[in-house]
């Protein structure tokens, strides 16, 4: 019987990732920014420790949504606070 019974992954990041507040917010401002479906404009991205914020105006609450699928995908972490109010 073919096929693969095992893996192992030795791959090592190097240098080790960064989780200061300033490199999550980069991080997640251009995952934001790649997303066709944000307009970042109107939103501003605040960091503190590992809690990220969330904070402005959209016109969609699909837009809404994505923002913050996209927090979550890009930061993967502990907490996201979101203040962003759809107003059509």
């Amino acid at each position: 019987m073919s096929g693969v019974r095992s893996v192992f992954n030795g791959f090592e990041v190097k240098p080790p990732e960064d989780d200061r507040p300033e490199t999550i917010r980069v991080t997640v401002r251009v995952v934001l920014e790649k997303d066709p479906l944000v307009n970042t404009g109107p939103m501003s991205v605040g960091v503190r420790y590992t809690l990220v914020r969330l904070t402005g105006r959209m016109t969609r609450e699909t837009e809404r949504q994505a923002a913050e699928r996209d927090v979550w995908m890009a930061f993967g972490g502990d907490t996201v606070f979101k203040q962003i109010h759809v107003q059509p």
